[in-house]
């Protein structure tokens, strides 16, 4: 028998000097894609999609998708499986996988999988979806929001915790909720909070707590308040009133989701002339207190901003002597010279007073 071999394939082999080939990164079989497993010791499998020799394999297991922590990191594993032991029922695990060779060098992760444990009769474990990681928070409050991974029911309810401390020892706690966000006020300023939830049947079974949630609020000064408890189902910016104002006027607007929000009030030239906000709020409809001081009197733009939204209004800052004057604040009021009814030059050359 005759065995050929292509020599340009083995040229895309590396071998080196142990006789091992360089890290491949494997590609993760089951189980993986969300799906639910029926046993709390399930087997974890993964494969390589080309020849290689003498590698060996670094396996890591988490309850968040950022593997910042994870319940299980196990390396020098020599085949292409591995047995986890003692997984909780209801709860949703992330897992990845790599390569690496006899000289160190390791492969890329595999792509993350997800799997949720049969929870039976007991609910799923929520995940926690927003904020978390970290993330800035520019508001006194916070709408916390999660969502079940698999098995989720309409009969189910659902209770919320949020703290200052990562254990837990003191917290605030709303039982029985219906839906799967909640808006958290009164929350303090320059202050780390962590925040989980749980799921509960109509007969009382609870799952087990989610992994936490974590957010850090900024330093809360000239904090947009928030107007209502409502959810709006739009974003809006609204005229400011009252209007013509000397010197303080209040601006509101809406927003239906968290988002990151500027407010900011320019000049006609497109000059700043004050940053009212500049942070993230969670969804609701909001109102700002705007105190135009050391300003001149005229024409002013004020413009909300977020990722997915922009909308520009006009505001008029009148004098004490009810007369409007545009140019800097210096001199005296012969100075400077009267807006009514005079074209401006600048990013808002179209507005016309």
């Amino acid at each position: 028998m005759v065995i050929i071999v292509s020599i340009r394939k083995l040229e895309t082999l590396r071998i080196n000097s142990q006789g091992s080939t360089e890290p491949v990164k494997p590609v993760l079989a089951y189980p993986a894609g969300g799906v639910t497993v029926y046993e709390s010791s399930p087997t974890l499998n993964w494969y390589i999609n080309q020849w290689a020799s003498h590698l060996e394999y670094h396996l890591q297991l988490s309850l968040t998708d950022d593997f910042i922590n994870p319940i299980l990191d196990v390396t020098g594993i020599e085949g292409l499986s591995y047995k986890v032991q003692g997984l909780s029922a209801g709860v949703t695990y992330y897992t990845r996988v790599r390569s690496f060779n006899s000289e160190g060098s390791y492969s890329e992760y595999s792509s993350t999988g997800s799997f949720t444990v049969w929870a039976g009769d007991y609910p799923v474990v929520p995940v926690a979806a927003s904020p978390s990681g970290g993330v800035s928070i520019h508001s006194g409050s916070a709408t916390l929001s999660w969502y079940s991974p698999a098995g989720s029911t309409e009969e189910q309810k659902y209770d919320l915790q949020i703290s200052t401390d990562k254990s837990f020892t003191e917290y605030n706690q709303v039982s029985g909720l219906d839906t799967m966000s909640y808006n958290f006020r009164d929350l303090k300023g320059e202050t780390k909070y962590f925040w989980r939830v749980r799921a509960m049947t109509s007969d009382g079974k609870t799952s087990p707590y989610s992994s936490e949630g974590t957010f850090i609020t900024s330093k809360l000064t000239n904090v947009a308040l928030r107007s209502d408890n409502q959810i709006p189902k739009d974003f809006d910016l609204k005229q400011n009133y009252p209007n013509p104002f000397n010197p303080v006027t209040t601006i509101e607007f809406s927003l239906p989701k968290d988002e990151h929000v500027r407010l900011v009030v320019y000049d006609m030239l497109g000059r700043v002339a004050k940053e009212l906000i500049n942070g993230t709020l969670g969804a609701g409809n909001f109102k700002d207190s705007f105190k135009a001081e050391g300003l001149s009197s005229g024409v002013y733009i004020y413009k909300l901003s977020t990722p997915t939204f922009q909308k520009i209004k006009k505001m008029i800052l009148q004098s004490r002597d009810g007369i409007l004057f545009y140019g800097k604040r210096c001199g005296n009021t012969n100075d400077r010279v009267p807006v009514v009814g005079r074209k401006r030059q600048g990013p808002f050359y179209d507005t016309q007073v």
